[in-house]
This record gives structure tokens, C-alpha cells and sequence, in this order.
């Protein structure tokens, strides 16, 4: 559920099936009383084969009834309080609306977004001070939505739980006919996902968490949600599964070195799940555990696949209603268990893009929805790694469009490192990428010769090399190298701090002090006025950094 749709819920139609629920639990009583009347009659006194069957039957009609009786009314009841719920997050948010927009610094439209009409009063310290500034105002619609999604959650999962044959599948619609398959293109996605109700929604995030949390196409809370699910289930399952492992090396003649592989890597799994419930629940962190972010914006989960290596897409802050969003693909060595590390780089860059325009909301991605190589030698050379993620990533890109609240009309960015250049090169060349930038840092080559070739405009695509970077002797493995003047594209600095030989330039991108991330700050929100671009083709000779050695 989004700004829009809180504003806009109808409480009406709560209302009136919190009534037809409560005449349900009457009519349903009414039914049950009939039934038991009906059975002492029957045979009028006679017994026999021809009157025990009818009386059966009526006698178990009663006990039925009775229980749908007592579902719908507990249905009734949740309903009411789930109106009531909701109507509360509306009106707190419409009075805090109307608030920032009779202060005229701020201006809050019908779909959420923020937007400054007074940049003189904006710019001044007291304005933030007073948290009237427009990204605490975003801040602040956003706690409260999350706050509505998970009331109504908590009061559809309650709702859900009411035990009645048919009864919660009954008020619930039951399923829609038609679900998308997974890999399904994003706009056949949004159109199906914004023709259910909100009910259907609801049911088909807790029934089918792992496909729904996956689909392209899905708002951005709404496969949070699901996801959210998948993730406390196979932490369950997980720790479930080492209980059982321990149990079985404890048994008389058991192979403790095989089951012992076994619980290590559950247990591997179990640290890599719980550092990302962390992430997404930071106040239930243990003093000291609490990740250093420099940023307050929430985080959301919108992929989690448990499965070999696993993967993860993670969201710092939310992509559908944000200004600039930049989506990072790690490369070699990324897995589920390095999540924290990645994320902690992107924590960086992303504080570098608010620094650079904080006027506006940016979020970050981290896309690890593919298997990256894990071994230098064997499997980073092939591009068949990158092959197989293209037309995940594309789907992807093209998602975040469709289900952006102001209709696409935001700045996207893909940001590579390593072999993930190498997916982002290969998506953008064989698949189409929905971007407005795309960023190479530490590339063995993206698939092409020439920028204009992965089908954006040359102007906005952005390579750096670090001078200690050993890929150098890989860097056209994959194609030209993107940071070369025959490349066509732009180039800009990175220097890893106090690296003066080569080897720690490949990993040091995303440092505290590299000026590579200030320049990625600055082309994450549009603002090209970065360091160590070379001039434009024709214009002069390349400034690029030099080779080790």
C-alpha cells in the first residue's frame, strides 16, 4: 500500500463487510438452530435405515454451521478494527499533509511526492532543524505508510487465521483465475497486480510469498512484504534443520564429518538471514550490532532465494517514490553470506548521491539476483554468467518504471563493479536496459566496442579504472576497455587511499576518501561536474589513470 492508496481507501466498503460478516454470523446461528430443530423431527418418531441418514446429516450441519457462525463473527470483528486501524494512519497523515503544505516550504502532492517551492527557506539550518526540510517530510510519510502496511499485515494474517471451513476464503474472493509466471514481462505484471483488490493482494503475499516477492512489476512494499515471509520461513526451516542435523551426529555410528559439513553451512545460512533481518529491522539489533549506515532511510527486501549461493535485491530506501535510484551489481565473490559487506559499500556511495543533491530523495539497490563467479580462474573469464542474469536484469530495470509512483519520471542508474560490468554490459547490449546512466568501475570489458552500442547515450555512460587496479591486464577481455578514449565514453577518477601497488586498487572503490565515489554521488543525481573526465572526443587528449607499474 502506498501514499495513494492509503489516502484513498475506501472505509466504506470496510464498513459495509464488517456488517454483511456480522448479519452472516446471525443468519449462520439462525441456520444452526434450524438444523438441530429439523434433526429431532425427522421420522416423526420412527427409527430405522430410513430416518438415521437425514438426521445424520442434520446433526452434522449444526456443529458446522455453529463454527461458521463464530468465524464470521470474528471476521466481523477483525474487520472493523482493521477499518478503524487504517482510518487512524489516513487521517494522521492527511493532518501531517496538510501541515507541511500550509507551511509553504514543502509541497506534497496526491501521489506523495515532495517537492521544495521555497528553496531560500529550504536551504536555511533551522528548516532542517525543525524537520521541515523535504527529505524529513519524506521520511516522515514514509514511517507512517510502513507503519499502515503493517497493521494491515499483522490484522490479514489474523484474518487469514480464523479457523472455518471456506469462511476465509470466502471473504478473501478466493484466488484470482490467472497468476503470472515468473520471468513474466513487467507491464503484463503491474496491469494484472493493480487489477486485484487489495484482499487478493494480501492473499496471494501470504500464500505465495516466494513468487510474488520475485515478480517484476509489484510495488515495492507490497514484495517487501513477501519477501519478509520467505525470509522468517527459511530461518525457521534453517534452524529446524541443524536441531535435526545435531540430533542425528549425536546417534551411535554416525558420520559426524558429513553431518558436521551440513550444519556448518545451515549455520552459514542462518548468520547470512540473520544479518539481513537486522538490516531491515535495525531497532531489534543488539547494542553494537546496529549497522553504521549514515543515512536513516529503511530498507526493504525485494528478492531472497536461499538456494547454492543464494541472492538478494535490497533496497535503501524505496525505489517507487524516490527522485534517483542507482542499482549496484556486484561482481566476482558476491554471495548471500557477503550481503552485509556489499551493502556496506553501497551505504557509502549512497551517502556520497545525498550529499550531492539533498533536495531530492535517492535510493539505492543492491541487485544480487543472479550466481556470480566465485573463482578468479575458472569462471570469471566466461561470460556465462552474465549471460544468464541479462534477462533477469532487464526485467528488472524495466520494473522499477512501471511501478514508480510519478510514471517513470525519475533518474535511473546502473552501477557495475567487476564482473558486474560485465552483466550490466551484457543486459544493456543484448536485452535493453531501462536506464538513464550506467557507471563501470574496475571493468574487464562490457560486451562492446563503442558506448553508443549498449543503446544509451555515450554522454551518460561513466567508466573509472584505479591506476593500482590489476584488472588492467584483463580490461578488454570483455570488449574495449570502457575507460579508453576509443570507447566513447566518460571517464572519471578513483584513487584508493594510501594504495601504492597493485592488487588492493580492484577492491578499494567504494573506500572512505576515494574520489570515486564523490564523482558516483554526483552522476547518480545528474550532476556532471565530475573529476578526471576526459574532454570530449576530438577535443583533446585522455586523461585516464595510469597503468601499475
Amino acid at each position: 500500500m502506498d501514499y495513494a492508496q492509503l489516502m484513498n481507501l475506501d472505509f466504506g466498503r470496510l464498513q459495509a463487510a464488517a456488517d454483511a460478516l456480522k448479519k452472516a454470523h446471525t443468519d449462520a446461528e439462525k441456520f444452526a438452530e434450524t438444523a438441530r430443530g429439523k434433526a429431532s423431527r425427522v421420522g416423526g418418531g420412527w427409527t430405522g435405515h430410513g430416518t438415521e441418514k437425514p438426521r445424520q446429516a442434520l446433526s452434522v450441519q449444526e456443529p458446522q454451521l455453529l463454527q461458521a457462525a463464530e468465524a464470521f463473527r470474528r471476521l466481523s470483528a477483525l474487520t472493523t478494527d482493521l477499518r478503524s486501524g487504517l482510518k487512524g494512519y489516513r487521517d494522521r497523515l492527511a493532518d501531517y499533509v496538510a501541515d507541511m503544505n500550509s507551511r509553504g516550504i514543502v509541497r506534497i502532492d496526491g501521489s506523495g511526492t515532495v517537492t521544495v517551492v521555497d528553496r531560500k527557506r529550504h536551504a536555511r539550518p533551522e528548516t532542517r532543524a525543525a524537520g521541515l526540510d523535504a527529505q524529513t517530510v519524506r521520511r516522515e510519510i514514509d514511517a507512517v505508510i510502513d507503519e499502515a502496511n503493517d497493521f494491515d499485515t499483522d490484522m490479514f494474517g489474523r484474518i487469514r487465521g480464523v479457523d472455518a471451513p471456506g469462511a476465509a476464503a470466502n471473504f478473501a474472493g478466493g484466488k484470482p483465475a490467472f497468476t503470472p509466471p515468473a520471468g513474466a514481462d513487467p507491464t503484463t505484471v503491474r496491469d494484472w497486480w493493480n487489477s486485484l483488490s487489495e484482499t487478493d493482494k494480501v492473499d496471494l503475499i501470504t500464500s505465495q510469498p516466494d513468487h510474488i516477492g520475485g515478480l517484476d512489476g509489484i510495488p515495492v512494499v507490497d514484495r517487501d512484504r513477501a519477501n519478509r515471509l520467505v525470509l522468517d520461513r527459511e530461518h525457521r526451516e534453517a534452524t529446524d534443520l541443524v536441531r535435526g542435523l545435531e540430533l542425528e551426529q549425536a546417534k551411535p555410528g554416525a558420520d559426524e564429518s558429513a553431518v558436521g559439513k551440513q550444519i556448518k553451512a545451515a549455520e552459514k545460512k542462518i548468520a547470512a538471514m540473520r544479518n539481513l533481518y537486522l538490516r531491515l529491522n535495525p531497532e531489534d539489533a543488539p547494542r553494537g550490532e546496529r549497522p553504521a549506515t549514515g543515512h536513516d532511510l529503511p530498507t526493504y527486501l525485494l528478492k531472497l532465494d536461499t538456494e547454492g549461493r543464494g541472492r538478494a535485491i535490497v533496497a535503501l530506501g524505496n525505489p517507487d517514490n524516490s527522485d534517483n535510484v542507482f542499482t549496484y551489481v556486484p561482481g566476482t565473490f558476491a554471495r548471500l553470506d557477503k550481503v552485509p559487506n556489499e551493502l556496506a559499500k553501497l551505504d557509502r556511495a549512497l551517502n556520497h548521491a545525498i550529499k550531492a543533491d539533498g533536495d531530492e530523495q535517492t535510493a539505492a539497490i543492491l541487485w544480487l539476483g543472479y550466481d556470480a563467479p566465485q573463482n578468479l580462474v575458472t569462471q570469471s573469464p566466461k561470460p556465462d554468467y552474465a549471460n544468464a542474469a541479462a534477462g533477469d536484469l532487464s526485467r528488472f530495470a524495466k520494473g522499477l518504471r512501471l511501478t514508480h509512483d510519478t510514471g517513470a519520471d525519475f533518474r535511473s542508474t546502473f552501477l557495475g563493479h567487476s564482473y558486474g560490468t560485465t552483466v550490466v554490459g551484457f543486459t544493456a547490449r543484448d536485452k535493453g536496459l531501462d536506464a538513464d546512466a550506467a557507471i563501470f568501475v574496475g571493468s574487464p570489458g562490457v560486451g562492446v566496442d563503442h558506448a553508443s552500442q549498449l543503446r544509451l547515450s555515450p554522454d551518460e555512460v561513466y567508466a573509472s579504472r584505479d591506476g593500482f587496479d590489476p584488472i588492467y591486464v584483463a580490461r578488454n577481455h570483455f570488449g574495449a576497455d570502457p575507460t579508453s578514449p576509443r570507447f566513447g565514453g566518460r571517464t572519471f577518477l578513483s584513487k584508493v587511499p594510501g594504495v601504492t601497488r597493485p592488487g588492493r586498487g580492484h577492491t578499494g572503490y567504494f573506500d572512505a576518501n576515494n574520489p570515486a565515489l564523490e564523482n558516483i554521488g554526483k552522476i547518480v543525481v545528474g550532476d556532471d561536474d565530475i573529476t578526471g573526465d576526459r574532454p570530449k572526443p576530438g577535443n583533446g587528449p585522455a586523461t585516464t589513470s595510469p597503468a601499475p607499474g
